[in-house]
């Protein structure tokens, strides 16, 4: 089922979108209230956004999940509130979820350090690229890092990181927060719940339980583990809001396709895209888990073309 080898996949945003939605043999017919039908092909699709206004058929979620697309639900105001997925067709997937619940503690705190690590000197990097201080520091927590993040490292990292970010301006990341000054967190959340949808897919192709988690382990929270191997991921996002849509709207078409464009792109020295790159760390959390590989290797965030060069002041 699931398209490892994808490496651009489509984000269909209908969040705001007023028509109706249906399946058409191996397509989605979108059709605008007042406007043209358009059809999209379900396997160059990756995550679908639904909102409140969009009259999507059961057909429609049934050819989605037949090529293995992520859908994310919004209340009216365009935030996600429920997720949908196809189970998963994982070859392994009773022994990896076996593994999965079994595993040490120990373990999962060696993993979490990875991707923590991971997380850190991708900050440092965006630091660097939007040409604000203390990078230094964050590597320096990094490198400082112990299984589990018992020191919470990763705390401290995110307080120097937030405030170096934005400087003087007095902004303070608060997700789910939509303010007329300060947009950048709501376009922050946009971006990760882009990830977020690459994620869902990708544990799930791994034959892994998305609600058990390295670290997060949230009793309502379906999607642990996605959270948990987003976190390196993050900076690409961190840094197209900081260096090109600061002062953007989350009503932006453009801004949100800029988002799109970023959570699609290529990651790290591996040269994969970041769907590609959250698919093979899904798959290698699973070996790992399973006892196959003693180390889980994260790569780390740098700059990339689509991002060009920071002209900011």
């Amino acid at each position: 089922m699931a398209r490892l080898n994808a490496e651009q996949w489509r984000i269909l945003d209908f969040s705001s979108f007023q028509g109706k939605v249906s399946p058409d043999r191996g397509s989605l017919l979108i059709t605008p209230d007042g406007g043209d039908a358009v059809r999209v092909p379900t396997a160059d699709v990756g995550i679908v956004f639904i909102g409140v206004n969009t009259r999507f058929s059961a057909g429609a979620l049934h050819r989605l999940f037949g090529d293995d697309v992520s859908v994310i639900f919004c209340d009216w105001k365009g935030v996600p509130i429920g997720g949908a997925y196809a189970w998963s067709e994982h070859s392994r997937v009773g022994a990896r979820q076996i593994a999965q619940m079994e595993s040490s503690l120990p373990r999962r705190k060696s993993a979490w350090a990875s991707v923590v690590k991971a997380k850190i000197l991708g900050q440092a990097n965006v630091l660097d690229f939007c040409r604000r201080p203390n990078a230094g520091l964050l590597r320096r927590l990094a490198k400082e890092l112990k299984s589990g993040d018992s020191s919470n490292n990763e705390g401290q990292a995110a307080r120097i990181y937030w405030s170096s970010l934005w400087g003087d301006e007095g902004f303070r990341r608060q997700p789910g927060v939509r303010d007329d000054v300060f947009t950048s967190n709501a376009l922050l959340d946009y971006g990760y719940t882009v990830l977020r949808g690459h994620a869902m897919r990708a544990v799930l192709s791994a034959g892994l339980t998305p609600a058990l988690g390295m670290f997060h382990r949230g009793r309502s929270n379906n999607f642990n583990l996605a959270d948990d191997l987003i976190e390196p991921f993050r900076p690409a996002i961190d840094a197209c809001v900081a260096s090109t849509l600061c002062n953007e709207s989350i009503d932006s078409k453009e801004a949100r396709k800029e988002l799109v464009q970023v959570a699609g792109d290529s990651f790290g020295e591996s040269g994969n895209s970041i769907p590609a790159e959250l698919v093979n760390l899904a798959q290698h959390y699973g070996q790992y888990l399973e006892g196959d590989i003693n180390k889980l290797s994260i790569n780390v965030w740098k700059p990339t073309l689509t991002l060009g060069i920071y002209d900011g002041e």
